[in-house]
């Protein structure tokens, strides 16, 4: 719950939740490689977690589609 509330506070103040893997949180938490390893591991979330992830600004499971979102 702590790695969600540091992504969610990263969404609040960039407006999205699309972390670049290499970001490190003030305090020197990775939350990049985290946010990554969410999206790898996708199916053992359960139905709660998925929901609340998706309820980021601009959260997508797919890098590919991340990228695009980027551009």
């Amino acid at each position: 719950m702590t790695n969600y509330l540091r992504l969610l506070a990263y969404s609040k103040e960039h407006g999205h939740a699309l972390v670049p893997r290499g970001f490190v949180a003030p305090d020197g938490f990775k939350l990049g490689i985290w946010t990554a390893e969410q999206r790898r591991r996708r199916q053992y979330h359960d139905d709660q977690e998925v929901a609340a992830l998706e309820a980021l600004p601009g959260w997508l499971w797919d890098a590919r589609e991340r990228r695009k979102a980027r551009q």
